[in-house]
């Protein structure tokens, strides 16, 4: 019996020494991964992907070239840190005194939320480049065939 309640006592003591608080140090919190890409698309006034075959090029943080290709159906995909370029030759921009002939695009995830604060810079090379970050609903300005290069 005293055998019993001896290798009881162990091994309580053993599982609660082993539970411990877990190591980590992360304080109980938990912390979310840092995600390596994101898919992202662009989309229109109705939501629909009609921005296709619009031609990128990606790069890391230290200039080197991540990637040169054209978006399917709007989406793309990047990750945290690189800088993308896209080509938006031939797209009316959104800079019309009429709205009518605005091309509103928006960058949405790939759950259709918007991605806002997305810093961007979108020339023309005619007029003085615009500067910002993407609104609330993830759209942007940017001039009649300009080339807009954001920072993810």
């Amino acid at each position: 019996m005293k055998k019993k309640i001896a290798g009881l006592m162990v091994a309580g003591v053993a599982v609660f020494t082993l539970s411990g608080c877990g190591g980590g140090g992360t304080d109980g919190v938990y912390v979310e991964p840092t995600p390596t890409t994101m898919t992202l698309m662009f989309i229109d006034d109705f939501g629909d992907p009609i921005y296709k075959d619009v031609p990128y090029t990606c790069y890391a943080s230290d200039n080197t070239l991540i990637i040169d290709d054209f978006t399917l159906s709007g989406e793309f995909t990047t990750a945290p840190g690189e800088r993308c370029v896209f080509d938006f030759t031939g797209f009316n921009g959104t800079m019309d005194i009429d709205p009518t002939f605005n091309d509103y695009i928006y960058i949405v995830d790939n759950a259709g939320y918007p991605k806002q604060d997305i810093y961007y810079t979108c020339d023309n090379y005619i007029d003085a480049p615009l500067t910002g970050r993407t609104y609330a609903d993830g759209g942007f300005d940017y001039y009649m065939d300009a080339q807009c290069e954001f920072s993810f």
